[in-house]
């Protein structure tokens, strides 16, 4: 496409630039293919993230779920009380 068109193609670069992505180099990822960096990298995160959320909430049972929330938020709190106590 480079050749015929004189112009670069936008699927170019983004194997390397998804790892470089991945490994938090953003100025490599970004001169590997700038529109992976700048428009599907983040949605390719965005996608990983609500997998694992899924993932994870797949394996939690329902009854479970709200007794997870409220231990997490218990200890959150306690160590703001504790912190706050000091």
């Amino acid at each position: 496409m480079n050749k015929l068109l004189n112009m670069v193609s936008p699927s170019c670069g983004v194997t390397r630039s998804f790892s470089s992505l991945v490994h938090g180099d953003i100025g490599d990822s970004y001169y590997y293919n700038p529109y992976f960096t700048l428009f599907l990298g983040p949605m390719s995160f965005l996608v990983m993230i609500q997998g694992a959320w899924t993932f994870v909430m797949r394996r939690v049972k329902k009854d479970n779920r709200i007794s997870l929330m409220d231990a997490l938020f218990e200890q959150v709190f306690r160590g703001l009380k504790e912190k706050g106590g000091k």
